[in-house]
């Protein structure tokens, strides 16, 4: 039989050097040498360590040009193993040769681009291979035949996770992926879910940067939507720049205040603020539980304690309904129980004009994540949202209870109770941010108002801050 003459472009690619070596031990291939391109060469270290410990495996093959191998008459296939985002572009001006292509993954961040290199691939009728090797994986091959084959029932879950530890020069030259580890290994894991399920009815992408070591992978500069949990920070000043750039972009943002898509929350809300059950008076919210020793130790980190780890929804329920207070009045403290100094306890007082707001946050608190509330009265009735969240499959599926009552019924009133019944804590929430990424909705708080929301948190925290002053993003 004979063999199949074969090349390889580019060495920037983590795969480049084992793929080289693969290559020479096959026998169906005579390998002929290999090339770099000028986008291997590279200002990112990592890039630069790769290459250098990619030459081991090309030290006794031969080097050639790009044109060299594209221009050997002989020839019939390539392998492109350049930097990841140079792919595509590399492999398209084999196939134009009516070169056989084999490629690394992931194919670039242009549809159109790697489509049109398969449209040349299929008019010329050549052979194509991508570098997803988990299609050839024995294990993976064996589930997905008795998948269809039915063998082993209809699908209706798939968990599937690639991950690894990179130092920081590699997570600084991932800065280069618009997709990140998505695009990067994730790609992997995509190709494998979808020959398996289909085209999804909907694609929700939650990718993000740690900042680990002051790295932006994936940071709002980048101009990617945001999705980030509570609490922003002890910083006014840092908080208030990533507002005004989400602003100056245009992009997606939504804080982890899951409260604010609680049904009986936002219900009670629209009541108040059409006017329907009167006007508020007082609002009083607690939202404690019970922590171990070392989550207590762990709660030293922050200024504001548990205000700032927990009351922070609570603040941002009582401001979205009652507005800016006249006074904030922190009451902090530390119960010193186990000879920790956490501010283990917080509670809070927002004063307003004919209106009053009590917040609480304990974490030392037998019975608190079922006594968690949101009282709110009004002139004409009381609201009483108890248990605020009651867990009813872990982690994260809960119900709500809600009473109402009225004045007219004095002693006898034992309220009206309703009950949400089981849903997602956090599921609202995403989805609402997947719909602002669609443009199919707005901010749930403008921004302006998430700004003051978290000044009224600081100086709930017992931290310096002008809550009432001028805020511009």
């Amino acid at each position: 039989m004979k063999k199949i003459k074969i090349a390889q472009i580019g060495m920037a690619h983590d795969h480049a050097g084992v793929t080289f070596s693969a290559l020479s031990k096959i026998d169906d291939f005579d390998v002929v040498g290999y090339c770099t391109v000028p986008e291997d060469e590279s200002e990112y270290a990592s890039q630069q360590q790769k290459i250098k410990s990619n030459e081991e495996y090309f030290k006794n093959a031969k080097r050639y040009t790009v044109e060299e191998i594209l221009s050997m008459p002989d020839l019939d296939a390539v392998v492109i193993e350049t930097f990841d985002l140079n792919l595509v572009k590399y492999a398209k001006m084999a196939a134009e040769r009516g070169l056989h292509v084999q490629m690394d993954k992931a194919p670039g961040e242009s549809a159109k681009e790697y489509e049109e290199l398969l449209s040349i691939i299929k008019s010329k009728n050549l052979a194509f291979s991508i570098g997803y090797m988990y299609r050839f994986n024995p294990f993976i091959k064996s589930v997905y035949e008795k998948v269809f084959s039915g063998e082993i029932g209809k699908v209706h879950t798939v968990d599937a996770e690639m991950s690894c530890y990179m130092n920081t020069n590699k997570r600084i030259w991932l800065e280069q992926f618009k997709g990140g580890m998505m695009q990067f290994l994730g790609c992997h894991l995509v190709d494998l879910v979808v020959q398996l399920m289909g085209v999804p009815t909907e694609i929700i992408p939650y990718n993000f940067s740690t900042g680990a070591n002051n790295v932006d992978s994936l940071d709002v500069e980048r101009g990617l939507h945001v999705q980030m949990d509570k609490a922003p920070g002890e910083s006014a000043k840092e908080y208030e720049e990533l507002l005004s750039i989400i602003k100056s972009k245009n992009l997606a943002f939504s804080i982890g205040y899951m409260y604010r898509f609680n049904p009986f929350i936002k219900s009670v809300y629209e009541k108040v603020f059409s006017g329907e059950i009167g006007k508020v008076h007082t609002v009083d919210a607690e939202m404690s539980c019970y922590m171990n020793t070392n989550k207590r130790i762990w709660l030293e980190q922050f200024k504001g304690g548990m205000m700032q780890f927990l009351g922070c929804h609570l603040v941002d329920l009582v401001v979205q309904l009652m507005g800016v207070p006249t006074e904030i009045i922190p009451y902090n403290f530390s119960t010193g129980a186990n000879n920790v100094d956490s501010l283990d306890v917080a509670f809070s007082v927002f004063k307003y004009k004919n209106a009053l707001a009590t917040i609480k946050s304990s974490v030392i608190d037998c019975g608190g994540y079922v006594r968690r509330h949101l009282t709110i009265s009004t002139n004409n009735k009381t609201i009483d949202i108890r248990p605020l969240e009651k867990l009813e499959v872990a982690p994260s599926i809960i119900s709500t209870k809600m009473t109402e009552y009225c004045h007219e019924k004095g002693w006898h009133d034992l309220g009206i109770t309703s009950d949400t019944g089981a849903f997602d804590r956090y599921e609202a929430m995403l989805l609402n941010f997947a719909k602002m990424i669609r443009g199919e909705v707005g901010y749930v708080i403008d921004l302006e108002t998430e700004a003051r929301i978290h000044r009224c948190l600081l100086s709930a925290c017992g931290i310096d801050c002008d809550y009432k002053g001028e805020i511009k993003i």
